[in-house]
């Protein structure tokens, strides 16, 4: 399938297993340049070869999305090697599961920064980018907790509403 994306830059947070991987992949068969982060490096240098194996320049960044510094540093480090980015894919996401009452601060905090605010941040950066150089994509991989909660993961549910 030819999705038009050979040699377009693509940006996906949160890359290096499970949605955020086999994203990258697709991408990268299409002939997508990617820069992917994640948390952990192991799990991240494995996507990033298997996503490079499709001969496209992979850039792949320690980043953990609840730090703005983290993040300031991802979109930086793209520009820098790519000096575009075409498409942002916010994928970065996590779930905590108890009874909301006893959920501390801390967790609510957590799950609020890496579902709704690591998007707004990484938005934020990346928007004037594309204005400048006339336009991208933004998508953001949401979840149907939103709109039918999951029992037991208010502070998700909220998140992602």
């Amino acid at each position: 399938m030819d999705l038009g994306l050979k040699g377009k830059v693509i940006v996906v947070s949160a890359a290096s297993l499970g949605l955020g991987e086999a994203i990258g992949v697709e991408l990268a068969q299409e002939g997508a340049n990617l820069a992917i982060c994640a948390r952990r490096e192991g799990p991240l240098e494995d996507a990033r070869a298997k996503m490079a194996a499709h001969g496209v320049d992979v850039l792949a960044l320690q980043a953990d999305m609840t730090k703005p510094a983290d993040i300031e540093n991802f979109v930086a480090k793209t520009m820098e090697h790519f000096g575009r980015i075409d498409v942002l894919i916010n994928n970065a996401g996590d779930a905590a599961f108890g009874h909301s009452i006893e959920t501390p601060d801390e967790e609510w905090e957590k799950i609020f920064d890496i579902n709704l605010w690591s998007v707004i941040r990484m938005s934020r950066l990346v928007v004037p980018i594309m204005r400048a150089q006339g336009g991208g994509v933004i998508l953001n991989n949401a979840s149907t907790s939103g709109h039918t909660p999951l029992p037991g993961a208010i502070d998700y549910n909220a998140a992602k509403a």
